[in-house]
């Protein structure tokens, strides 16, 4: 009786254990490269940190959007730019284009995941530039 317990004990463990690892190895929850990747579609610079998700993107259904930061080397914006698809400027783009919060670009572009991304680029110092990522799906 009591090896059939612990049996049980040790099954529903590991069960837990694996779904923890999965739903954190595959970003679906937490900060991660993995989550920027899976969520917004770009390639993300080896020099990337402090990566902060937010949004339900992992909810198949419905509405939904992910809205991701991150800090990378000033030397790696070229490749990151240059893999963005533009959409042509518009009034929604413009409107976040504000010049007096410091913003070096907004991009407004085809997003490879969802219906939309917009791409906003800060400077932060002479060798690091904060990224910030919306996609939408509706």
């Amino acid at each position: 009786m009591k090896s059939k317990l612990t049996l049980k004990l040790v099954g529903v463990t590991a069960v837990v254990v694996c779904t923890v690892t999965f739903v954190f190895a595959f970003g679906y929850v937490g900060n991660s490269k993995v989550r920027v990747i899976r969520e917004h579609g770009l390639r993300v610079p080896s020099s990337a940190s402090h990566f902060v998700c937010k949004g339900g993107a992992w909810f198949p259904f419905l509405d939904r959007v992910a809205d991701s930061t991150f800090e990378m080397g000033l030397s790696e914006l070229g490749s990151f730019t240059n893999q963005l698809r533009l959409k042509t400027p518009d009034a929604i783009s413009a409107a976040f284009a504000s010049p007096d919060d410091g913003r070096l670009a907004t991009y407004y572009c085809e997003s490879p995941t969802g219906d939309f991304l917009f791409v906003s680029l800060w400077r932060m110092d002479d060798s690091r530039v904060r990224v910030r990522l919306f996609t939408d799906w509706n």
